[in-house]
């Protein structure tokens, strides 16, 4: 079964596509992680196919652009954003 949070066509190359994005956008990379987690709340449960498969897709790529959010902003030395803190998101690692 493939990967549909992080697919092969992302990972294949010599870089990821979101290490590309993220050299290019800078700090606008907190905007492009906080639109994507909007994109994916605000599409919860919205995909066909299997409902409960979908939901959970969502979900964990909710919480991969959160992990990368709160890593861009751990390297600032702050892991909220507005009064969410980010270290629930947290599995485990830094």
């Amino acid at each position: 079964m493939s990967d549909k949070i992080n697919p092969e066509y992302y990972t294949s190359k010599k870089i990821e596509t979101i290490q590309a994005i993220r050299s290019q956008i800078g700090d606008d990379f907190e905007g492009y992680c906080r639109g994507n987690i909007m994109k994916y709340i605000c599409r919860y449960g919205a995909k066909g196919g299997s409902i409960r498969r979908a939901k959970r897709e969502d979900v964990e790529k909710l919480i991969k652009y959160a992990t990368w959010l709160k890593e861009f902003l751990s390297e600032e030395g702050t892991t909220t954003v507005g009064d969410i803190d980010l270290s629930m998101f947290s599995n485990g690692k830094k």
